[in-house]
């Protein structure tokens, strides 16, 4: 958790400065979270590290401001909750908004200017290509192409050269979680940013995670299409959900078991059988 919340900022500030430094100007943008400060029971080494995130934060600020030659630029640090000074317009799907504006939390600005199917941000010299290609994980899910770096952003679908956790990495819509893949690797990039852990994800990642999902799916189907569900429901008589709690386990022992013995040691946290078990019952539904 360390090693991927701070280590890895860290590591990638390191290597980004001295090209900034040599362009004379940029911006680092790393992402903290509420229990870096307020502390919050269970989550003692993530919120931990996010805290250390933030102080890193201000530590590359300082030291970035004292080596800085005249002509380079750099931008104030940290966001509108560190650092009040900031101006920062805010951009986000039209979902977001609504989904903000319900929740109604000050700690989750809502954004400002809102897009529908598509938005281009020009800031900096640089532009940023927003899409909103339909539900996936989330509701307001957005695919951001990075054109003039080759790479794309998709949060929370691909864990790169991971399973996906729980339940298809806890997605509201799982056919749209499926078919993300497809749309991802449809742009032209090279360096695929999947957040949470600490390297970016290639193509061959993206590949692979979609053919693990494919390969749950016709899991799914052959043992929903296998397992006979009448014996459950007659076992249980008239404690119907019973029946269907037993089938289901079934049905998804038995789907996840060649799809764990296949990606066992191909994908890390294959064998962890509640991820695998769970994103099969998902499909098993």
């Amino acid at each position: 958790m360390i090693d991927v919340n701070l280590g890895a900022a860290l590591w990638l500030s390191q290597a980004v400065a001295p090209h900034m430094r040599q362009r004379g100007s940029g911006a680092i943008v790393h992402v903290t979270a509420r229990p870096a400060l307020e502390p919050t029971a269970g989550m003692a080494a993530y919120s931990v590290s996010k805290a250390a995130l933030v102080h890193l934060i201000r530590v590359l600020d300082v030291e970035l401001r004292q080596a800085e030659s005249g002509s380079m630029r750099w931008p104030p640090a940290a966001g509108h909750r560190h650092c009040p000074r900031v101006n920062v317009t805010r951009i986000g799907h039209e979902e977001t908004r609504r989904l903000l504006v319900r929740d109604n939390d000050p700690a989750r600005p809502v954004p400002e200017v809102t897009f529908g199917d598509n938005y281009t941000l020009e800031v900096g010299g640089e532009r940023v290509e927003l899409a909103w290609r339909g539900s996936n994980h989330s509701p307001d899910n957005i695919y951001i192409h990075f054109p003039g770096h080759d790479a794309l952003m998709l949060i929370d679908v691909v864990n790169a050269g991971w399973v996906p956790i729980f339940n298809t990495n806890l997605s509201e819509d799982v056919q749209g979680y499926m078919q993300a893949p497809d749309i991802a690797l449809s742009y032209p990039w090279s360096h695929f940013i999947c957040g949470h852990l600490g390297r970016l994800a290639t193509r061959e990642d993206v590949a692979l995670h979609r053919q693990y999902i494919a390969d749950i799916e016709a899991s799914a189907r052959e043992a929903l299409a296998s397992v006979d569900p009448v014996p459950y429901y007659i076992h249980y008589g008239e404690n119907f959900w019973a029946g269907v709690r037993a089938h289901l386990d079934t049905v998804t022992e038995r789907a996840a078991a060649p799809v764990i013995a296949k990606y066992t040691g191909v994908l890390a946290a294959a064998d962890v059988e509640e991820f695998t078990m769970t994103t099969s019952r998902a499909r098993s539904r």
